[in-house]
């Protein structure tokens, strides 16, 4: 019998060639960046730095309706909350509060209904107390604070997240609050006078034992009902009546950054747990057989309080944006990295460390389209590490 070792050879090659190509396929490189990105820092000094002690809160929304977002960066220190607008090659920062308010978290809404976006932060740690500021819109004067509205100052410290939506279905925004030290979850509906401190009514919808932490607020149909679902720590809240609500635990991994989307596309939305302010994977869960499966996408995310789903790369498929701190209270990080996970839309991912990014650190950092050029871009911002500071890295398009 004779042996055609050209043949052999020929088909070997080929496999060869068709193992690469696949691989190639499912995985690039895992440090090389899938998209062109132009950094500017306030390190660098191509724009003004925050000037804020811990940077602990990070919003973008377009505020003055020219279709590009506008970054507001709060956190603690005398001056409390300024934001940034583009102004040709480079961002204009401008005073929002100097009041030493110790803001984090953060959500945006048209609080007074004048037809445009009003911002709400939360007190950390120091405070129990709600502030929303009115938007001057259309008169902006970098030096001049906004006018400033308390609408919370009782109960225990710590309103960690909030975030507005319209959760019961009526056609007008509530407000969602973590009020983590006194073990609640707390609702709002905005009312007729939101400036009206009184006029505010807060109802729990969850309680629970003060050892336990809860974390991190997302809004997403889960159920596919056509109301917007509060998901956060680890539940997704279903409306039922009124003000009243269910929690549906998704997993036991309740001190977590929240986020939801279609990223497999077709029943409901999948949602995504990080580990916030601890050490921890990032999961993804899908709603399969009645129940919650859980995919673990990152083994190991070290104080990721950095969380977004949103279509990065443009091709119409959802992705994550995960990143981790570098500096926190009584700890560091070093070598923190910046992920993005391309999806396909079928539940596979590309994993992406962003290696320019990393050793920076972040918090809150958020993606949005800074020049309005429909392009998402990446504003970075730490806790503490380096601060103050702030890094923008504007999308340029395929590498």
């Amino acid at each position: 019998m004779r042996i055609n070792y050209i043949s052999i050879l020929k088909k070997s090659l080929i496999l060869n060639t068709l193992m690469i190509l696949i691989v190639a396929c499912r995985n690039d490189s895992p440090t090389g960046e899938r998209l062109k990105w132009e950094h500017f820092s306030s390190a660098n000094g191509d724009f003004a730095a925050p000037g804020i002690a811990e940077q602990a809160a990070l919003l973008l929304l377009d505020i003055d309706k020219d279709g590009k977002d506008e970054i507001f960066v709060a956190g603690w220190g005398d001056t409390s909350v300024v934001w940034y607008r583009q102004k040709g090659k480079t961002w204009e920062r401008c005073l929002l509060d100097r009041s030493n308010s110790h803001s984090i978290g953060g959500s945006f809404c048209d609080l007074d209904g004048d037809g445009d976006i009003d911002v709400l932060f939360g007190g950390a740690w120091k405070s129990n107390e709600i502030w929303w500021w009115e938007n001057p819109y259309p008169d902006y004067d970098p030096q001049k604070q906004w006018k400033k509205h308390t609408i919370r100052d009782t109960g225990q410290n710590g309103y960690h997240n909030q975030i507005f939506g319209d959760f019961d279905g009526d056609g007008k925004p509530e407000l969602v609050v973590w009020n983590k030290r006194a073990g609640k979850l707390l609702l709002a509906k905005i009312p007729d006078d939101p400036k009206d401190k009184n006029a505010w009514e807060f109802n729990e919808i969850l309680t629970w034992d003060g050892q336990l932490n809860y974390e991190g607020l997302a809004k997403c149909d889960i159920n596919m009902d056509g109301k917007e679902d509060i998901v956060g720590g680890g539940f997704w809240f279903e409306h039922k009546t009124g003000i009243d609500y269910t929690a549906r635990k998704i997993d036991d991994y309740g001190e977590s950054g929240s986020a939801a989307g279609d990223l497999i596309k077709g029943g409901r939305p999948e949602v995504v747990l990080s580990s916030a302010d601890g050490v921890g994977p990032l999961n993804l869960y899908q709603w399969k057989n009645e129940k919650w499966e859980k995919t673990t996408l990152i083994e190991e995310v070290i104080h990721g309080h950095t969380l977004q789903v949103i279509d990065i790369d443009g091709d119409g498929s959802l992705d994550i944006f995960c990143a981790e701190m570098a500096e926190w209270a009584g700890g560091n990080n070093p070598g923190s990295k910046t992920w993005i996970l391309y999806g396909d839309g079928n539940g596979k991912f590309t994993i992406k460390i962003l290696s320019s990014l990393s050793g920076i650190g972040n918090h809150e950092s958020r993606i949005g389209d800074l020049n309005g050029d429909g392009r998402p871009d990446i504003i970075q911002k730490p806790f503490m590490k380096g601060i103050p500071r702030m890094d923008i890295w504007l999308n340029k398009g395929s590498n």
